[in-house]
């Protein structure tokens, strides 16, 4: 017979974490745009919050709520914040925005040969995306629509190094069950 080990055998290793659980939007989460920078704006419907630390233009005529707290515009449906109104809203939203920036860094180093390079040289219009980690070095631009095919609890990260641009009318449509928490850009 073999005599027992005196020393347990190791654990498995455990998985890694779920992506969507390291990145933590916080008070983000509800801006379909967010901004340290101005945000320019075609003719576009924008479904979400809207907000950033310099300014706007672009955007159809601004109307503030009664108490002044936020903006309203026919191409949002929802509420813009910025330094006249609701800078303490949008600040911290930039924040939590920063704090998931430096996750979503992390998972895509962390990925290392599992992130897929490049996609389209930068115009990405017309594909489809599964769930995964993409990366470009250069400028994306978002021509015509794109797709991100998955379950509700796949991951999507894009990381851009430079800047992102889309025409107008240009949309991303979530096929299946996905939803907008579970895709996160960082540009």
């Amino acid at each position: 017979p073999i005599p027992p080990s005196s020393t347990p055998p190791s654990p498995p290793p455990s998985s890694p974490p779920s992506l969507a659980a390291v990145v933590h939007l916080g008070g983000a989460s509800t801006f379909a745009i967010l901004a340290k920078a101005a945000i320019t704006c075609a003719a576009s419907d924008i479904t979400g919050d809207v907000g950033s630390l310099a300014a706007l233009a672009g955007f159809a005529p601004l109307t503030s709520d009664e108490e002044g707290a936020f903006y309203t515009s026919g191409q949002v449906n929802g509420k813009i914040f910025v330094a006249t109104a609701g800078w303490d809203i949008a600040a911290a939203a930039v924040k939590d925005m920063v704090k998931a920036y430096g996750a979503v860094d992390e998972l895509v180093h962390s990925a290392g040969n599992d992130v897929i390079h490049d996609v389209g040289a930068g115009a990405i219009g017309g594909h489809t995306f599964t769930k995964g980690v993409y990366k470009w070095d250069s400028i994306v631009s978002m021509m015509e629509s794109i797709t991100l095919k998955g379950s509700a609890t796949d991951v999507f990260i894009f990381s851009v190094a430079s800047y992102f641009s889309t025409a107008a009318g240009v949309r991303s449509s979530w096929r299946a069950r996905l939803t907008p928490k579970t895709s996160f850009g960082r540009w």
